[in-house]
C-alpha cells in the first residue's frame, strides 16, 4: 500500500504546483470509461459558500479590531455585517419554507442545516455538526457584540466569537472533526463540484477526476498538457505523484480511505496509495 515512492513532499500550506492542463479537465465533460459524473447539485456550491462565509465572517471581525474606531456604531456595524452571513435572515417563525429560503439565499447555518436534513450517512456530517455548533456560539457571541454599550465588552465578545469562527474553518490537512469546514471541503465528496467525475478511490486513476472511496476524497488527478500552463492550489494536499499523464495529489484523507480499502478489499487490489 502506501510506501511513499513516487511521492514529493511539497513544503507549505500555501505550495502550488504548477502544471499544464485544461481549466475544466478535472471535472470533465462527460462519462468516460471507469468514472462516473457526479450529478449536479447543492452540496459542492454551499459547503463552498458557507466557508466563504466564515472566512467573510472572520475578516469583519479582524477588521474591526484593527480599526482605529473608537465610536460604538463602527464596531456594532462590523458584528451585525459578520453576524449577517452566519444567520443570513433569520425566519421569524421556524418553518420548513423559512428554513429552505434561508439556506438557498444565504447564512452559513441555514446551509449547514440544509446539508444535514437528509436520511444517508456522509463522512462529513460530524464535522458540520461540529462547525455548526461553533457558528452558533459565534452568532451568540456577535449578538452579545453589537448590543453591548462598553468597548471592553465588545472585544471580549468578538474574541470569543473569533475563536469560535476559526474553530468552525479548521485546516484543510485535517480530514476528522477538527478539520473544520476547511477540512470537509478539501477530504470529502463535497469536494467534488458538479460534472466531475468520481473514480473509484482504491485504484490507481488513468484518467482526471476525483478518487472517492465511502465519501471520502483520496486524490484529485489532473491532466498534464502541452501548451497551457495553470498554476493549480494544492487545497490541503501534502503529497503528489506522476501517473502517465496526470498528476496525482493525494489529500489528508487518502490513509483513511487506504484502510477502507484493505478491509473491504484485501491487499492484492490496486490501490490508489501503492
Amino acid at each position: 500500500m502506501m510506501s511513499g515512492r513516487g511521492f514529493c513532499r511539497l513544503v507549505g500550506a500555501g505550495a502550488m504546483l504548477s502544471v499544464a492542463l485544461a481549466a475544466s479537465a478535472a471535472s470533465g465533460a462527460g462519462p468516460a470509461a471507469g468514472g462516473t459524473v457526479a450529478q449536479p447539485g447543492n452540496d459542492y456550491a454551499a459547503a463552498a459558500q458557507t466557508l466563504a462565509d466564515v472566512r467573510s465572517a472572520i475578516a469583519e471581525i479582524v477588521r474591526a479590531e484593527g480599526a482605529p474606531w473608537t465610536g460604538p456604531a463602527e464596531y456594532k456595524a462590523a458584528a451585525h455585517r459578520a453576524l449577517f452571513v452566519i444567520v443570513g435572515d433569520e425566519p421569524a417563525r421556524p418553518d420548513a419554507a423559512a428554513e429552505a429560503a434561508n439556506a438557498a439565499n444565504g447564512g452559513a447555518i441555514g446551509r449547514i442545516e440544509h446539508l444535514l436534513d437528509r436520511q444517508e450517512d456522509r463522512p462529513w456530517e460530524p464535522v458540520l455538526e461540529g462547525a455548526l455548533a461553533n457558528l452558533r456560539s459565534a452568532a451568540a457571541h456577535l449578538r452579545d457584540a453589537g448590543d453591548t454599550r462598553s468597548l471592553d465588552d465588545f472585544n471580549e465578545a468578538e474574541s470569543l466569537a473569533l475563536e469560535n469562527l476559526e474553530v468552525a474553518q479548521g485546516r484543510p490537512s485535517d480530514p476528522g472533526v477538527l478539520g473544520g469546514l476547511s477540512g470537509a471541503a478539501a477530504n470529502t465528496e463535497l469536494a467534488v463540484p458538479p460534472g466531475g467525475r468520481s473514480l473509484d478511490g482504491c485504484s490507481l486513476p488513468h484518467e482526471a477526476g476525483y478518487g472517492v472511496r465511502d465519501g471520502y476524497l483520496a486524490y484529485r488527478a489532473v491532466p498534464v498538457s502541452k501548451g497551457r500552463a495553470q498554476l493549480v492550489p494544492l487545497s490541503g494536499g501534502e503529497n503528489m505523484r506522476i501517473a502517465g499523464n496526470l498528476v496525482v495529489i493525494y489529500t489528508a484523507a487518502a490513509p483513511l480511505v487506504q484502510q477502507r480499502c484493505v478491509k473491504g478489499s484485501g491487499s492484492d487490489r490496486d490501490s490508489a496509495t501503492r
